[in-house]
């Protein structure tokens, strides 16, 4: 990768590739760059450079951070999906670790707003792109631990199942992984008897991939046991 330095003046924020036209990668000094003025694809691509080149070891991941901390109330669907997507990257890399756990603390920390801007449930006549949101965002929330998506994840959850009423496809995905990871034997026996009466198979396979996600040791005895077993 061949780089170069440049020195920007003047009195209005000014960003390389403005736009998003060009294959390049751009960092900036932290704190320097004024986000009100971009629009948000521009604000994806700051992002997405930022965590692309901390990754590769040409900047500061708490540098990508810091940038994701500014835009935080943002409500792009763009912005938030190039946060996550970097998020998600430095996670898998602490997966295991002793910061782990505190990586996850911050994360959810930082998703709070648009989690409470999102809701839970789809409202009527809003953009598709408040939908993705919704999708990505409590996903990724719930993964990390957030009480007020397993909150709402658990409530869906035995609605479903108890009272035979379906879970909103827009967030249906967020309550099986947030389940999955953090939900009770009890719970985790409610995703079972929803894997078990499903009849399409891509239904089962997200099912299955979020019951995987528990670290509760007999449960993935369990079912890998059953997986085995040919039933």
């Amino acid at each position: 990768m061949s780089t170069k330095k440049l020195r920007l003046k003047g009195s209005v924020p000014l960003k390389v590739n403005a736009g998003e036209t060009s294959y390049v990668r751009t960092t900036y000094v932290p704190n320097l760059v004024s986000l009100s003025h971009f629009a948000d694809a521009d604000k994806h691509g700051l992002l997405r450079d930022a965590f692309a080149l901390s990754l590769l070891g040409k900047a500061l991941s708490t540098d990508a951070l810091l940038l994701a901390e500014r835009m935080k109330r943002d409500r792009s669907y763009i912005v938030w999906e190039a946060t996550i997507q970097g998020l998600t990257k430095i996670r898998n890399l602490l997966a295991g670790t002793s910061l782990e756990k505190s990586f996850d603390q911050y994360a959810e920390k930082l998703t709070r707003d648009v989690v409470l801007f999102v809701g839970s449930k789809t409202k009527k006549g809003e953009s598709h792109t408040l939908t993705l949101l919704r999708n990505i965002a409590l996903a990724f929330a719930g993964t990390v631990g957030s009480k007020v998506v397993l909150s709402g994840a658990k409530k869906l959850l035995r609605r479903a199942v108890t009272s035979n009423i379906p879970i909103d496809p827009n967030v249906r995905a967020a309550v099986y992984v947030t389940i999955g990871k953090w939900g009770t034997k009890a719970e985790y026996a409610l995703l079972e008897r929803l894997y078990e009466a499903e009849t399409l198979e891509e239904e089962r396979d997200r099912l299955l991939r979020a019951i995987f996600k528990t670290k509760n040791v007999a449960v993935l005895k369990t079912r890998i046991e059953h997986a085995f077993s040919g039933e």
